[in-house]
């Protein structure tokens, strides 16, 4: 199934979207494949857009607390906002924020919003559950959804389809990348790595296949690992 491209008047967002969605879809799908706890592909890509002021770049896309870079960031206390200093997880690439969020969302604290059937739902809970503090979070990515028709982007895929059957022998050493995947699992289950061992490897991975930037590879092609 082709991923839609947005197309506004605004090209930054057009950008911002089109390079993350395909991210966002393939691993939602392949957290419903196992069974996992999902947010829709529309909420997570606000979320981004929210977080980051709509820059892939940024040093943080989602805004996931925990150790890594210290940061100014705004919060909401007791009825007002107060500028201060946290630290916030720095992911090596747009992929791996992406799986982080996802990993995050497992946490049963998530669950009214993982459990949510729309995506307005999906978003009061996930403030609710004290994602973010500012009082108007959900409203904020509501709008986004809406004035962004970011809706589109909530793709299942067919669990009936078969993935492409390739007619010639495969070598073992070269992996063919099908729907949902992503550099980090490909290699990550391929080598039976634990998480530390992961990035490393990744990098080289990329490097050795010339591919400029692991975040973005596509159903079909061929990786030397």
């Amino acid at each position: 199934m082709n991923i839609p491209i947005l197309d506004t008047a605004n090209s930054k967002v057009n950008e911002f979207i089109n390079e993350l969605a395909p991210i966002v879809v393939n691993e939602y799908n392949r957290r419903l494949k196992k069974g996992e706890k999902v947010l829709f592909p529309s909420t997570v890509l606000a979320m981004a857009a929210c977080e980051s002021g709509w820059n892939l770049e940024a040093a943080t896309l989602f805004g996931i607390k925990g150790d890594g870079v210290e940061l100014n960031t705004q919060e909401y206390i007791d009825g007002a906002y107060f500028d201060i200093k946290d630290s916030f997880i720095k992911f090596p690439n747009t992929t791996l924020a992406v799986v982080g969020l996802y990993d995050l969302m497992q946490w049963n604290h998530y669950d009214l919003a993982t459990s949510s059937n729309n995506y307005i739902d999906e978003c009061n809970n996930l403030q609710a559950a004290g994602y973010a503090t500012s009082p108007s979070y959900a409203e904020t990515l509501i709008n986004i959804t809406n004035d962004f028709d970011l809706l589109q982007f909530n793709i299942r895929f067919d669990d009936n389809e078969e993935d492409t059957e390739n007619t010639d022998e495969t070598p073992e050493n070269v992996y063919i990348v099908k729907k949902g995947d992503n550099l980090w699992n490909i290699v990550k289950d391929f080598y039976n790595l634990d998480e530390s061992e992961t990035a490393e490897k990744v990098e080289e991975v990329a490097r050795n296949n010339n591919i400029d930037n692991p975040a973005l590879i596509y159903e079909g092609m061929e990786i030397n690992l």
